[in-house]
């Protein structure tokens, strides 16, 4: 496989990783809609305060999710792949080998 090759599968891979994050995101906004009709019991209250309601809880959960990931981008870009290793427990027994 020559670089070029490589290069191209990389990138389908990183779109698909961008969709399977929409795709992660959209469910968990109507995993936390549905919990928050629920838990309020939004089915009594009139349609226009319920969807207000689950306007602004699924408003919320998207920025929610957006500031984590960005935090966590400037995290990655200042610490580079060796802060997120050690952040998920690898590397942890490397320390003595060097």
């Amino acid at each position: 496989m020559n670089f070029f090759e490589r290069q191209l599968e990389v990138r389908r891979a990183s779109a698909r990783l961008v969709w399977l994050f929409t795709l992660a995101v959209v469910v968990i906004v109507a995993l936390v809609d549905f919990a928050v009709w629920a838990g309020f019991r939004l089915w009594e209250r009139q349609a226009g305060s319920a969807a207000r309601i689950l306007v602004v809880a699924g408003v919320l959960t998207v920025l929610v999710i957006g500031l984590t990931s960005w935090i966590r981008t400037l995290l990655l870009r200042r610490g580079g792949g060796g802060k997120v290793a050690t952040s998920l427990g690898g590397g942890a027994g490397l320390a003595g080998h060097a």
